[in-house]
C-alpha cells in the first residue's frame, strides 16, 4: 500500500509562525509609536526639570557667576611712570619704594617697568635724571631700553640690566667711572652713607670672580657684597647688590627672558 507522506518538521515550524513575525521577511510590524513618544517626551521633560533644579541650587549658593567673566591681561611686572622733569631725589625715592613694596616669592625675579612718556627708560634718560656723568659707551645706547627688576633674596634687591653696544668701550668706560659710581648710583641701590662709613678704608670696588664672571665688587667689612657690576655677556651689563641675583639672572639672560 502507498505510504502517507509525513510533513517535514522544519516545514511545520515555519507554517506555525505568525504572518507578521518579522518585518525583514516582508511582514509589516506595527510599533507602539504613541507610547514611545509619550514616554520619551516625559523622560526629556523630567531631565530638563532636574537640570533646572540643580543649577538653581548652585546659583542660590553663589557657586555660579552672576555676570559673564571678563578677560584681562596680567602685566609682566609692576609699573613705575616717571614724570617729565623728575628730580634725582624723587626718582630714587620712587624706585626704592617700588622695590620695597614688591611682593615676590623667595628667590624669584620680577621686572619693574620704569617708563617715561609711555616708553621704557633709556640709559641716557636714567643718567640724565640722576645727573650722573656715566660712560659714553652706555649713554649712547639711545634706542635701547633699560631692564629694571627685583630679586627676592634677603629682602627685595634691585637690579638693572643695561644694554651694551660696544663691549670693549663699555668695559673701559666702567673702569674710568671707578668708585664714583658708588656716589652716583649707590642711593638707588640703598647703599647708605652710614654703611660705607663702617668700612675700614675709603669705599673702593675690587676685581673679583663672581659666578665664573669677571666683576667689580664693593665688599663689606665681613666679606659680604654691598654692590657689584658684571657683564653677563658682551651685550648686557648687570648692576645689583649680591651674587645670588647674578646667579639667578645668568640663565634667564642667556635665554632672552629679560629683554
Amino acid at each position: 500500500s502507498a505510504k502517507t507522506a509525513t510533513p517535514s518538521h522544519l516545514l511545520r515550524i515555519s507554517t506555525d509562525l505568525p504572518a507578521q513575525a518579522s518585518g525583514l521577511l516582508g511582514g509589516a510590524t506595527r510599533l507602539p509609536w504613541r507610547k514611545i513618544a509619550f514616554w520619551g517626551g516625559g523622560a526629556a521633560l523630567l531631565a530638563l526639570v532636574g537640570t533646572g533644579i540643580y543649577y538653581g541650587f548652585l546659583w542660590s549658593r553663589g557657586a555660579l557667576p552672576t555676570t559673564a567673566p571678563t578677560t584681562t591681561e596680567t602685566p609682566a611686572g609692576a609699573g613705575l611712570a616717571i614724570a617729565e622733569g623728575e628730580t634725582r631725589a624723587g626718582f630714587i625715592q620712587k624706585v626704592t619704594d617700588a622695590v620695597e613694596n614688591a611682593t615676590i616669592p623667595l628667590n624669584e625675579v620680577r621686572p619693574l617697568a620704569v617708563t617715561s612718556a609711555g616708553a621704557s627708560l633709556s640709559p641716557e634718560q636714567l643718567f640724565a635724571i640722576l645727573s650722573t656723568p656715566a660712560p659714553a659707551a652706555l649713554a649712547r645706547a639711545r634706542d635701547s631700553s633699560l631692564s629694571f627688576g627685583v630679586h627676592s633674596f634677603r629682602g627685595n634687591q634691585l637690579f638693572i640690566l643695561i644694554p651694551v653696544l660696544s663691549y670693549e668701550y663699555a668695559v673701559a668706560g666702567m673702569r674710568d667711572w671707578g668708585n664714583a659710581i658708588l656716589d652716583d648710583l649707590g642711593p638707588l641701590f640703598k647703599i647708605r652713607a652710614n654703611e660705607l662709613a663702617l668700612l675700614p678704608s675709603a669705599p673702593a670696588l675690587k676685581d673679583a670672580i663672581v659666578k665664573n664672571k669677571d666683576a667689580r665688587v664693593l665688599f663689606a667689612q665681613d666679606g659680604s657684597i654691598i654692590f657689584l657690576y658684571s657683564f653677563l655677556d658682551k651685550e648686557t651689563l648687570l648692576l645689583t647688590t649680591n651674587d645670588e641675583t647674578q646667579k639667578t639672572l645668568l640663565p634667564k639672560v642667556s635665554r632672552g627672558q629679560l629683554h
